[in-house]
């Protein structure tokens, strides 16, 4: 598979988070910044994506669940720096533990419509007396998960410049669109297949909204 585009002035960010035995679940952050990318400059920032996730997070994790480090990696080319740093923390919220894969979906709004859907970050968050008889989240949890997202990002941004790089956006980024192909396996079964942008379309995240629906993220249930 070739490699993907660049994305002058964005970092991709990867939070690792233990959920219960899975030390390999993550979420995937984009953040538009200026400046200059050091590695020295990256791992402070990845060092604080980790701690301002404990102000945030850690009161709405189990005690199953935290944040064990960040890696923040310049996409401008495929020989940008990158760093991993952070202090692992542990959830305070309580011992009740749900299915892996139970998540609390932040729905970010972005200016671009197009078919598909919409960006969206799977949290863990919560535990089990955050879920309502009619199997939602509860209004407490989800009102506190969107405040605590909505001060995670502005601690980040507010926090530069990090020596010298300066972090002014979160973003998402699209490296895949059309023009589709169409792919006829050896079975019969037909399949289309979007292709990778030659420039990745990237989008300033204008807003969020947390659901109660319980999402999935079926990924980390591989150690249930």
């Amino acid at each position: 598979m070739p490699a993907l585009p660049d994305v002058p002035n964005v970092l991709k960010v990867t939070i690792n988070w233990h959920v219960e035995a899975d030390a390999l679940a993550q979420t995937i952050h984009y953040f538009r910044w200026s400046g200059a990318a050091s590695a020295a400059d990256l791992s402070t920032f990845a060092n604080d994506v980790v701690s301002q996730g404990s102000t945030a997070f850690q009161a709405l994790c189990s005690d199953q669940v935290g944040m064990t480090a960040a890696t923040a990696r310049d996409l401008t080319s495929s020989m940008g720096n990158e760093a991993t740093a952070g202090t692992p923390w542990n959830g305070t919220r309580g011992a009740v533990i749900l299915p892996p894969a139970a998540a609390v979906v932040v729905s970010h709004s972005i200016a671009r419509h197009y078919r598909g859907g919409h960006p969206r970050t799977y949290l863990p968050l919560g535990e089990g007396g955050d879920v309502t008889n009619g199997g939602l989240w509860t209004s407490a949890l989800t009102a506190a998960a969107d405040a605590a997202w909505g001060s995670y990002v502005a601690a980040l941004i507010s926090g530069s410049p990090y020596g010298s790089l300066t972090i002014s956006q979160l973003v998402n980024v699209s490296f895949f669109g059309p023009p589709n192909r169409i792919i006829t396996g050896s079975t019969g079964r037909v399949r289309t297949v979007s292709t990778v942008r030659a420039v990745p379309l990237i989008d300033t995240i204008t807003g969020h909204v947390t659901r109660s629906n319980i999402g999935s993220q079926r990924r980390r249930n591989r150690d249930a």
